[in-house]
């Protein structure tokens, strides 16, 4: 099965739509947190 090719923005909108925030941002990249799981945070370049 072949996956969406999906840009930065609609990644991130599927993301906010899922509860995710951002956290931080330098240039275009961007870390994400979850309220539930505030231990962990991940980059989107």
């Amino acid at each position: 099965m072949k996956l969406p090719l999906l840009s930065g923005r609609q990644v991130l909108g599927a993301l906010e739509r899922l509860d995710f925030f951002e956290v931080h941002r330098k240039g275009s990249h961007v870390k994400m947190k979850h309220p539930d799981f505030s231990n962990n945070s991940f980059s989107i370049p």
